[in-house]
Order: C-alpha cells, then sequence, then structure tokens
C-alpha cells in the first residue's frame, strides 16, 4: 500500500511541485503507480528506507538506488514503473554488499517538477 508523504514545498527559486512515495518491499517485483503530476516531472529519484534496523542502518535511513540491471525506475506523464529483477543490495557494516530482507525496508520515491 502507498503513503503520499508530501505535495509541495518552498523553493527559494519559486513553487515546486514535489511528491513522496513509499511502498512496501515484498521480493523481486514490478509495479506502477500514477504521480498525480500534470506532466512528467523533471526529477525522480529512486530510494530504499529503513523501516526496522537491520545491516547497520538504522530506521529511516535513506539510501539511493541507482539504476542497474537489477533494479529501474521509469516515469512518463501519468505513472511511475519500478522494476526489480532482485531485492536491491546496501553496502553493511562490513562494507560487504548484501541483499536486503524486503520486509525491513521500503520502497522511496521522490518526483518533482
Amino acid at each position: 500500500m502507498a503513503t503520499l508523504l508530501n505535495k509541495v514545498r518552498s523553493n527559494p527559486l519559486g513553487s515546486v511541485d514535489a511528491a513522496s512515495f513509499q511502498f512496501n518491499i515484498t521480493s523481486a517485483e514490478i509495479f506502477t503507480f500514477d504521480h498525480g503530476f500534470a506532466a512528467r516531472p523533471r526529477h525522480a529519484d529512486l530510494f530504499i528506507v529503513c523501516v526496522t534496523a537491520e545491516l547497520g542502518y538504522a530506521v529511516g535511513d535513506k539510501v539511493k538506488i541507482e539504476a542497474s540491471a537489477s533494479v529501474s525506475m521509469a516515469v512518463n506523464r501519468t505513472s511511475c514503473r519500478i522494476a526489480a529483477v532482485t531485492v536491491p543490495s546496501v553496502v553493511n557494516a562490513s562494507n560487504v554488499a548484501t541483499a536486503i530482507t524486503p520486509a525491513n525496508w521500503n520502497w522511496f520515491i521522490t518526483l518533482e517538477d
């Protein structure tokens, strides 16, 4: 289930429409959601956010996920699509890339117009 976290933020150069969405990670998955913008957002970032401490991360820690063969995000003028062939990995406390436990993390997507 998605949670819309915020809709508008201030910017010294004027108002910028911004939205953040948070979704549970269930496993390797592909899903699409409507973002609600009138046009394709100019900026889109994909993160995972820790919801249960694990691998040296505390609740609320965010890790940016870059596009790869394993995880990607595509945004058009009406929707956003996340495709994960495998669950994301993070660098753990021992400096080793380790796959996350899906129940301990959520997808966190930020879009700006």
